[in-house]
């Protein structure tokens, strides 16, 4: 495999993670203000984020490569209402995808 390639494979799992750890946070926002419908919503996109993080990570092992993983970022939470966690939310998903 090219290993460039690679390397972006590698950068998208590690968008993907973070993306899972963002939406866990925005879940925690929500269940922390009475949104319990809300935070189970964002517990499933980030089960999703992981799910896609492991495909690629299936992928990588198949050609026989291994990976490099780096250091996920904290996600760094600022939101003033559940309307700031959506807003959030839709913008990283158009960011990721």
């Amino acid at each position: 495999m090219d290993g460039k390639l690679r390397c972006e494979i590698e950068e998208q799992i590690n968008k993907e993670f973070y993306s899972a750890y963002l939406y866990l946070a925005m879940s925690n926002y929500a269940e922390s203000n009475g949104f319990k419908g809300i935070s189970n919503w964002f517990i499933v996109q980030s089960q999703e984020e992981l799910d896609h993080a492991m495909k690629f990570y299936n992928y990588i092992h198949s050609m026989g490569e291994t990976l490099e993983l780096g250091a996920i970022d904290k996600p760094e939470p600022r939101w003033n209402s559940i309307i700031d966690v959506f807003e959030n939310g839709l913008t990283h998903e158009k960011y990721v995808t």
